[in-house]
């Protein structure tokens, strides 16, 4: 008996030994890097969404001026900054049932100046390949931008 659970041993792990690994490059998403041209690396995290409908999942970065007036519901402050960026989303090869960031959709910047009822808008869109021009509805998407309440965390 000894001699068979052995024996299923070494056949177990012959075959698992046998295994290539990924490279650890192949488990990084590429295609959810945000470009380093919208400066979010040294923003904060203010919030998250996930929109089932579209298939698309958003996080709102700001920095240290819009992270603080977002979490205590206070009026626009001069000198904040909000990042928008919204991902098309794709299953998770790793996790069945989940899904993570694919393309960048969308990415959205607010800026307040001295005023801060001077607000500077401008939306990138993977689709146009740039910036967009168009005004439309521009001011409704400032709007529920600025209404984003901030996620709670510990």
């Amino acid at each position: 008996m000894k001699f068979h659970i052995l024996l299923f041993v070494l056949a177990a792990l012959s075959i698992t030994a046998c295994k290539q690994d990924k490279a650890p490059d192949e488990d990084i998403n590429y295609k959810a890097s945000v470009p380093s041209a919208f400066g979010i690396s040294n923003l904060g995290l203010i919030a998250s969404s996930i929109n089932k409908r579209q298939h698309t999942m958003a996080t709102l970065y700001g920095n240290s001026v819009s992270v603080s007036r977002s979490r205590s519901n206070g009026p626009i402050a001069p000198g904040e900054k909000l990042v928008l960026v919204t991902w098309k989303q794709k299953p998770d090869e790793h996790w069945f049932g989940a899904n993570i960031p694919a393309d960048v959709e969308s990415v959205e910047q607010i800026t307040t100046a001295s005023d801060p009822q001077t607000i500077h808008y401008s939306r990138y869109m993977r689709k146009q390949h740039g910036i967009v021009r168009d005004t439309t509805g521009q001011n409704g998407r400032i709007k529920s931008i600025f209404a984003m309440q901030a996620s709670i965390m510990p």
